[in-house]
């Protein structure tokens, strides 16, 4: 019994290590298969009638499983969504702190030239016309200067309903369709 409960924690790891390549598009296809076998080894585990400690170590394992089961679950629906964003920046400082065992010294950024307004509005726009598509949001799409003239519209009403000193605006998707979210600025 113990050896099929390392064997089962084991297998977890492994698993978990699988979708995080899955999620960093390494592996093409989730590990669904390894998924199941684990979650049915896992079940024959549960039903053996074990008792005391050894009862609570195979308990741990399932919740551990549930628990990243609905953490991979929520993921690949934001993947499919066009929602997931990884940190990248954070995975990039990962690998240079295992390939290199001193600390690496920090690297100087290079200063972003402010991008106008314009600029920002054009980047929303693009962004919202690529979530419409994404969504397969039918319809004519409204034009660039039509949001501009709606944003431009709604903005003092947010200024003064939020108190806030600026508001920003972002690409949402909710309910399926591709929105635009106001984000106040204190």
């Amino acid at each position: 019994m113990e050896a099929e409960i390392r064997a089962c924690e084991e297998a977890l790891e492994a698993l978990r290590i699988q979708y995080e390549q899955y999620f960093t598009r390494i592996l093409r296809r989730p590990p669904l298969e390894e998924e199941e076998a684990l979650r049915k080894r896992i079940a024959r585990l549960r039903g053996s009638g074990a008792r005391g400690a050894v009862r609570f170590r195979i308990e741990n394992l399932h919740q551990r499983l549930l628990s990243y089961q609905r953490m991979w679950s929520r993921t690949v629906r934001e993947m499919e969504e066009g929602t997931y964003h990884r940190d990248l920046a954070r995975l990039r400082r990962r690998r240079q702190a295992e390939a290199s065992p001193q600390p690496a010294a920090p690297v100087p950024q290079p200063q972003k030239a402010p991008v106008d307004e314009a600029e920002k509005l054009r980047q929303l726009y693009a962004a919202w016309l690529d979530a419409r598509r994404r969504c397969n949001q039918g319809g004519k799409a409204p034009t660039y200067e039509e949001m501009v003239r709606s944003i431009r519209k709604k903005v003092p009403d947010l200024l003064r309903r939020y108190n806030a000193k600026s508001v920003d605006f972002q690409v949402v998707i909710q309910d399926g369709k591709a929105m635009l979210k106001a984000v106040p600025r204190s």
